[in-house]
């Protein structure tokens, strides 16, 4: 295997185990926030949730994350590549690589992290959440930070 393929295997793998391992503190987080309630503790609304739910409020929309995590390793480590050996190879190179590689992530995590909040927060198949939100706001108003903050109020 080539250096590119062993980095972009083992980004995957820690994106994914991240991002499993992370997914029960977001889904609380996300719901704190979305409800807004003064006095609401971590471990309050966490136990809301097993009742209410049960173990499965805790994953629900985790498969936009876990494809998330792929696309941004392989867009970080393809477009790094790419750019670095286009550039001379010095410490400007690297660092210009490296910006021109994170405005490609961005450019998927904005998006990415809304349709995450949705699903978590109404539930339902992603794609059909994407189709909403596009018939609503345009491919441009799925991608703006701005949109954001009020995607759980609609």
């Amino acid at each position: 295997m080539s250096s590119i393929t062993d980095e972009l295997i083992a980004g995957s793998a820690a994106g994914f185990a991240s991002t499993i391992l992370g997914a029960p503190l977001d889904a609380v987080k996300v719901r704190m926030q979305h409800l807004q309630q003064p006095g609401l503790t971590t471990w309050a609304c966490a136990l809301a949730m097993l009742r209410e739910s049960g173990v499965p409020a805790f994953f629900r929309g985790v498969g936009v994350p876990l494809l998330n995590s792929v696309l941004m390793n392989t867009v970080m480590f393809v477009v790094f590549e790419e750019v670095r050996s286009a550039l001379p190879d010095t410490t400007g190179g690297a660092l210009a690589a490296g910006a021109v590689s994170g405005l490609a992530q961005s450019l998927l995590s904005t998006p990415m992290d809304l349709l995450k909040i949705q699903v978590q927060l109404r539930g339902g198949h992603p794609l059909s959440i994407l189709r909403r939100l596009a018939a609503r706001s345009g491919a441009v108003g799925v991608a703006s930070t701005r949109r954001a903050p009020r995607c759980a109020e609609e």
